[in-house]
This record gives C-alpha cells, sequence and structure tokens, in this order.
C-alpha cells in the first residue's frame, strides 16, 4: 500500500503537491493503524519480558513511553520534511528529545540515589 501511495504522491506532485501531500499523509495514517494491533502485542511482550527480568512496571512503561516518543517523532519530522518544511521537523524532532529527556528524569533521579547509596 505504501509503494502504491508513494508513487501516486510522485505523480502528483509535479502538478498538485497539496494533493500529494495529503495522500502521503493518510496513506502513513493508514499503514499505522493497520500496525495499531502488532503495536499493542508488542508493548505488551515488551511489559511481559521487563516482568521476567525484575524491573517494574514503572520503567517498563518509561521505555514504552520513550519508544512511542522516538517513533511518533520521526513520523512527524519525515512528513514536514516531505512537505519541504526540513527545518519544522528538526524542530519536531528536538522537541520530542526533550519530552524524552522529561520521561526519564524521575528514573535518572532514581539511579543517581541508587549509585550514590551504593558508593557511600
Amino acid at each position: 500500500m505504501c509503494v502504491a501511495a508513494a508513487m501516486m504522491a510522485s505523480l502528483l506532485r509535479r502538478q498538485q503537491q497539496g494533493m500529494a501531500m495529503a495522500l502521503t499523509l493518510a496513506a502513513g495514517a493508514a499503514a499505522l493503524a493497520m500496525l495499531s494491533g502488532q503495536l499493542g502485542e508488542a508493548a505488551q511482550a515488551m511489559l511481559r519480558i521487563a516482568g521476567h527480568a525484575g524491573l517494574d512496571g514503572g520503567s517498563a512503561r518509561t521505555l514504552l513511553s520513550a519508544a512511542c516518543i522516538a517513533l511518533g517523532a520521526e513520523f512527524v519530522a519525515q512528513l514536514c520534511e516531505d512537505a519541504g518544511e526540513k527545518t519544522l521537523g528538526t524542530r519536531a524532532a528536538l522537541a520530542a528529545r526533550v519530552a524524552m529527556l522529561a520521561l526519564a528524569a524521575p528514573t535518572l533521579s532514581e539511579l543517581i540515589g541508587m549509585v550514590s547509596e551504593a558508593l557511600l
């Protein structure tokens, strides 16, 4: 489906850039919708693996949230670049990195506390 949409968008882009962008966006959204079931199963599998490894659910959820932020940011950055707005895509990727840092702050604080206790 994505290959067909890319070919159609390539043909449309010469005459109607807006329509080509809408086609690309719709195809990307449809591809994500088709994968949503598998993404949910992968998330559940990762939570089970984390449980078997002795990690608490909070840490595993933080990792999953960071992965979702990264995937979403990549999708947005690629859409922006396809629309000719590379700078906007770069800013979206930067915002995602900041969001991931904010998400990881409690875990990093806990890790620093554990290391300092071990050293003292």
